[in-house]
């Protein structure tokens, strides 16, 4: 066999170049992902926090409609009345 020629301690030392770059890779996967988590709010809240569902109000609808007239405005000033920057 191929680990047999060391003994216990030879077996121990043919596997320190695996474990080594194995172990850091995992400390440096935990810290990435620890951050990820600080990152998204895990753990920042102990209760559950609700989801309010929203619905298109009135309200909603005249912001939308000021907002084309509004632009709707500006192209007839941009292009009818040959205003703004040439």
């Amino acid at each position: 066999m191929l680990f047999r020629s060391g003994g216990v301690f030879g077996q121990l030392r043919s596997f320190i170049p695996i474990m080594i770059p194995l172990i850091t890779n995992s400390i440096l996967m935990a810290d990435s992902l620890a951050i990820a988590m600080t990152n998204r709010g895990y753990g920042a809240n102990k209760s559950m926090t609700m989801l309010k569902e929203m619905s298109f109000k009135k309200s909603d609808a005249l912001v939308f409609v000021g907002m084309l007239v509004f632009l709707a405005g500006l192209i007839f000033v941009r292009f009818v009345l040959k205003g703004g920057v040439l």
